[in-house]
């Protein structure tokens, strides 16, 4: 993979209480801040799954005055075992993203060759605040992110604060290519029926003000709002003689049952070993997109770049069932609403810290 690997500087505790890690990592967190010579990545060997050391390291590594990139890894895990090699490459997998590696990329389609890909979602924990997530692709081969969290009220599942968010994404991507995007796809997750009016009347407000408060007068971004579905009954077989099997990855299902007034399809992009595959449901409620000489995005362009975009999650080997914009949403949203509580340092934002 190309990740060169240095002695690292090592701690070892008397405890294994969480106060134990917190009081270590930030002492020589701080330390190493004095010195100017900061840690790229802090990596906390545990000797068993507790969540609330796991919840005070990621705290103190994330929402810190001295963020870092973090690692925990359970001693059970590096038991001597035939399974040891694949467990550390996972494990080196994780902390080459982590610290900005790509470990893969597909070639950007043409009419995709200079668009932002945006996931949104929002994480529910009972009793506390709901927090949601925004993920932007930084570069045309969607292989680097800008991440935020915002916390929202409780139970709150639309979206309010996304004006910032997009504005600080379009300066990454600036500081990234020397460019803003021409246009920008926005896959928002978990929106029901009953929502979708609201997301297209103020969600959609609100990335196109964050667009008009960075991009240059005279510069036009088309925004394609795409929401995402995961919860439905569906279910598509294809005949094979007198065998009915799971449809291939890569499978769209666009007429017969879609609905009449929607502009929607059916994407199956999993491939299965056991039971029936469950497709996932895209519905475009808001679509400005201008390419070269003014065309418009067509079905087929939207449908294939949402597949693809399934193949871009680095914590799997193989195609998920959202965008993996989508998921990094949920990842993030999952980490701050159930682990740290607080929002992650600003700093951290170009990193895909919580894989």
């Amino acid at each position: 993979m190309g990740l060169k690997v240095g002695n690292p500087l090592q701690a070892q505790l008397q405890h294994d209480r969480a106060s134990e890690y917190v009081n270590c990592i930030t002492w020589e967190l701080s330390q190493a801040y004095q010195q100017e010579n900061p840690f790229t990545l802090v990596c906390c060997l545990l000797p068993s799954a507790d969540k609330s050391r796991y919840d005070a390291i990621k705290k103190v590594t994330c929402c810190g005055h001295h963020p870092v990139p973090s690692q925990c890894i359970t001693s059970k895990k590096l038991a001597p075992n035939a399974r040891l090699m694949s467990i550390v490459t996972k494990i080196a997998m994780q902390i080459n993203v982590k610290m900005g590696g790509e470990l893969w990329r597909h070639p950007a389609q043409s009419a995709f060759d200079s668009t932002m890909t945006i996931g949104l979602d929002v994480f529910h924990q009972r009793g506390q605040s709901s927090v949601g997530a925004f993920v932007a692709s930084l570069n045309k081969t969607n292989s680097r992110y800008f991440s935020r969290a915002m916390i929202h009220e409780q139970r709150q599942e639309n979206m309010d604060q996304l004006e910032s968010p997009t504005a600080d994404a379009l300066r990454a991507y600036w500081n990234q290519t020397r460019s803003y995007p021409k246009n920008i796809v926005v896959f928002r997750d978990g929106v029901g029926d009953g929502q979708l009016a609201y997301v297209r009347d103020n969600e959609c407000d609100q990335i196109i003000r964050g667009i008009e408060r960075i991009v240059p007068e005279g510069q036009t971004v088309g925004v394609c709002f795409v929401v995402v579905q995961k919860r439905i009954n569906h279910r598509f077989y294809r005949t094979r003689g007198r065998y009915k099997e799971n449809p291939l990855p890569g499978t769209v299902i666009d007429d017969v049952v879609t609905r009449e007034k929607w502009y929607d399809f059916f994407l199956c992009s999993q491939s299965v070993n056991q039971g029936t595959v469950t497709p996932t449901h895209y519905n475009i409620i808001f679509d400005t997109w201008k390419g070269a000489n003014n065309t418009e995005l067509t079905p087929n362009q939207i449908q294939s770049h949402t597949y693809l975009q399934t193949h871009n999650y680095y914590n799997w080997p193989g195609t998920i069932r959202v965008p993996a914009q989508c998921q990094y949403a949920h990842k993030l949203a999952y980490l701050v609403g159930e682990h740290t509580i607080h929002l992650p340092n600003p700093h951290l934002d170009n990193r895909l810290y919580y894989l």
